[in-house]
């Protein structure tokens, strides 16, 4: 996670849209969790 904090410095966002980047970052993650918790349920 270090490196997505040293992007959002790179990008010099305010504290809005960095508050919108983390949440977003959130959701991608939970995302690909589902997904694989989708696909070790078909295979089994």
């Amino acid at each position: 996670m270090k490196d997505f904090n040293e992007i959002i410095k790179l990008l010099d966002l305010d504290k809005n849209e960095q508050k919108i980047l983390h949440i977003l970052s959130d959701k991608v993650q939970l995302a690909s969790s589902l997904q694989k918790i989708l696909i070790y349920l078909e295979l089994h």
